[in-house]
């Protein structure tokens, strides 16, 4: 019996030796991403594995734009990790948000390979540095780790709806983001789901009040389509959209002299709202893909839900990078006006 039970101990043992990760030291090289002038310093691990360099790097850009999102122009960001191996590999991240005189605000967050876990807590939390906001969204700063890199933007139509905070959720825990082009007379209902929108760094876009198609209205109710539909998202959010999808995709030159906006188009419609089909719509979405493709979906079906939850990590595999649409136009080098209508990155009329 004695024996029995010291086998098990020491097999017990040995498991735990096995299993458990141990530090590293200086394990793999080091990425380095440093910039005073956005206040960014951050240092990240090349491990050699595909897999596990491709989700590092996504996460540390995350980590980057949510950090030039916020508005902490006077904030300096520090990102170091520490990592462990065994018969896995867990990076450990320390990100602190440091500002002169105030307490620093920093969380840990461990990533890891295969179907490790992942969780996240919570350290020395301050909300004085968090507080200091002051986003100016006029011209958003194009994130420098995805710069070269190919990005698209993933856009969704006639919503909110009881489906739109699903596809928030399956981009969020992508860390990818998507532009909503909502309906004035929905916003209201979806209150909280606009404001989830807005806090996690997706983008709204106007697509009128009532979905009335803008060339078929005289001026003074074209104008008033979208100026409820801004004062909707702006009552929430604090913040006016920038696009106007046009309702149908019509618009002629009285719409572009009228709206004095940019009016976001599409290159790729995945025709959700035609199939109903998951399978379809992942097929339309997928096909011929291009580096700064704008893709059209509708946030208004369930299935359409079920094609995201492919379509994302399709995409992310592929070293395709959703991003918002002003994120897409500032990275690649697009310069937004009034009046203009932008079928892509790099097409608009």
């Amino acid at each position: 019996m004695k024996r029995k039970i010291l086998a098990i101990i020491l097999t017990a043992l040995m498991v735990l030796w096995i299993a458990v990760p141990r530090h590293i030291e200086n394990g793999f090289i080091v990425e380095s991403i440093i910039d005073d002038n956005m206040g960014i310093n951050v240092h990240y691990p090349k491990t050699g594995n595909e897999k596990l360099d491709k989700d590092i790097y996504f996460y540390v850009s995350k980590i980057i734009r949510e950090h030039q999102e916020s508005g902490k122009k006077d904030t300096i960001l520090h990102m170091t990790f520490e990592c462990y191996s065994s018969f896995f590999t867990v990076i450990r991240f320390t990100i602190a948000y440091e500002k002169e005189n105030t307490p620093r605000f920093e969380y840990v967050t461990k990533i890891s390979h295969k179907n490790f876990f992942t969780f996240t807590r919570a350290k020395n939390a301050s909300s004085a540095v968090i507080a200091d906001a002051g986003a100016d969204n006029d011209s958003p700063t194009p994130p420098q780790p995805l710069n070269g890199k190919k990005l698209i933007a993933l856009t969704f139509d006639d919503g909110p709806s009881e489906h739109t905070i699903k596809i928030i959720n399956i981009l969020d825990n992508y860390g990818a983001k998507g532009t909503f082009c909502v309906l004035g007379t929905k916003v209201p209902t979806y209150r909280q789901t606009i404001e989830i929108m807005h806090s996690g760094g997706h983008e709204i876009a106007n697509h009128t009040f009532n979905h009335k198609k803008l060339t078929s209205l005289a001026d003074d109710d074209m104008l008033d389509e979208i100026q409820k539909t801004q004062d909707a998202v702006f009552e929430i959010t604090g913040e006016y959209p920038r696009f106007t999808r046009p309702t149908y995709g019509a618009f002629n030159s009285r719409v572009r002299e009228g709206l004095k906006m940019p009016l976001l188009m599409w290159n790729k419609d995945t025709m959700d709202w035609n199939s109903k089909n998951a399978d379809y719509i992942f097929k339309q979405a997928t096909k011929n893909l291009k580096d700064g493709d704008i893709i059209l979906f509708h946030d208004v079906y369930p299935t359409t839900v079920q094609a995201i939850e492919k379509i994302v990590p399709y995409l992310i595999e592929n070293d395709f990078y959703p991003v918002t649409v002003s994120e897409l136009m500032a990275i690649k080098g697009t310069n937004v006006e009034n009046g203009k209508a932008y079928f892509s990155a790099g097409s608009s009329s």
